[in-house]
């Protein structure tokens, strides 16, 4: 036993031996590499070396992303309905793939959709040097649209007609073609242009920018409007109440006559009319005289 445990200290002993110099050796060789490093100016040091790797691989994600994104975005097709929103689309494409303005009307030219692909013919010939800025014009003139006229004007005087949904929809309309303004005005022209019983209900509200004060005139409106339903149901109500009170009286009134008529029938009473009287009474009268008249003659 004591022999054993000898030989297992040896073993130990020479193991720590055999470390203690790997240890060594492997301190050697990284001094030497890191002397060499130093001394060499074409070695790039590895931290350095993980920078450069971590931009380049940034850089060429981003070409990546912006390829992509330029391949998913189209130029749109116009079919001759709303041409201020394909414009705005076309510019966006025009923008993301930085086209050229002389190539911005031959692209425009491809996107052309049904018998626009004609009237777009026609104004090239018309027209010796068609720009950009000529076809987005000659656009809203033939196909309609509002961008030519005065946003400004048209947007203090915009007024609520339909739902607020729909005059949403025009008032944005008209705020995207007279570009940025304060908050303070967007709020202006679109408060002066509700209805006067949600425009009074909204301005109680003080919204603070536009979103918040069009989500509170849609909420206004559905509440005016579900109070207006409340009221319509109460008033029915009433209504059919005051209907069935009617009804009711009638009712008992001609169940007590009918009780009446039924009491007076099972006597075996009834209320002879005054013109039958009358004629009971006048044939008796006349019986009564006959009977008279024939008593006297008999006495004589």
């Amino acid at each position: 036993m004591g022999d054993r445990v000898t030989a297992l200290e040896a073993s130990v002993e020479e193991i720590k031996g055999t470390l203690g110099t790997l240890v060594q050796q492997m301190a050697q060789l990284l001094q030497r590499s890191n002397s060499n490093n130093t001394s060499d100016p074409t070695i790039v040091p590895q931290p350095a070396r993980d920078e450069s790797v971590r931009e380049a691989s940034v850089e060429a994600s981003t070409m990546n992303e912006s390829r992509l994104a330029g391949k998913k975005v189209k130029l749109p097709l116009f079919e001759g309905d709303d041409p201020v929103a394909w414009i705005t689309r076309a510019e966006i494409y025009f923008d993301v793939q930085q086209t050229p303005d002389e190539m911005r009307v031959k692209l425009s030219r491809l996107s052309m959709e049904g018998p626009t692909i004609h009237w777009f013919n026609l104004l090239m010939e018309t027209e010796d040097q068609l720009s950009w800025e000529k076809l987005k014009k000659a656009l809203i003139a033939r196909y309609g649209g509002r961008r030519l006229e005065n946003p400004f004007e048209e947007l203090s005087t915009l007024r609520q007609t339909g739902s607020v949904e729909e005059f949403v929809e025009a008032f944005e309309l008209l705020s995207s073609q007279v570009g940025r303004l304060p908050e303070e005005q967007y709020l202006g022209y679109f408060m002066s242009g509700l209805k006067q019983h949600i425009r009074r209900r909204v301005r109680t509200l003080n919204p603070q920018n536009r979103m918040q004060l069009m989500r509170m005139a849609k909420d206004v409106e559905d509440e005016l409007k579900e109070e207006d339903d409340e009221g319509e149901r109460h008033y029915d109500k009433r209504r059919l109440g005051r209907s069935e009170n009617g009804l009711g009286s009638k009712f008992r009134y001609g169940s007590n006559q009918a009780h009446k008529e039924m009491t007076r029938s099972n006597s075996g009473w009834s209320n002879p009319s005054p013109k039958a009287a009358s004629s009971g009474s006048n044939a008796f009268s006349t019986s009564s005289l006959n009977s008279t008249g024939r008593k006297g003659e008999n006495d004589r």
